[in-house]
């Protein structure tokens, strides 16, 4: 398990523990439940639309992956794309190819010694 799940799984057993003290607080009868439950689900998908279209970002993925250990870096296509993607990263080791920094990301990546 790495540190992302450690931390989502953490996030979500203290909203799981919220939102069962949240309930029992506030004196809540049966039949109220239905549209607590109904306004919870409408609200947490669209937090979870919301979450998903950040999370599933380009440059979010690269940015997660680039902080990766054993990645030595990441070197985008000479493209209109990637180079905004390689300028909207502030990381000296997301560069675009050709690029003179891509060029030491590369020889830093290789294999080390004869």
């Amino acid at each position: 398990m790495n540190a992302e799940q450690v931390k989502s799984l953490l996030r979500w057993l203290g909203a799981s523990a919220a939102g069962g003290a949240l309930l029992a607080k506030l004196h809540i009868n049966l039949d109220q439940i239905p549209g607590i439950v109904d306004a919870a689900l409408a609200l947490g998908t669209a937090a979870l639309a919301l979450w998903g279209y950040f999370v599933h970002s380009e440059s979010n993925a690269v940015t997660i992956v680039d902080a990766m250990p054993h990645v030595a870096g990441i070197i985008t296509t000479n493209t209109t794309a990637g180079r905004a993607l390689s300028e909207s990263i502030p990381s000296p080791t997301v560069q675009v190819a050709t690029s003179p920094e891509a060029t030491v990301i590369a020889k830093n990546a290789g294999p080390k010694g004869p």
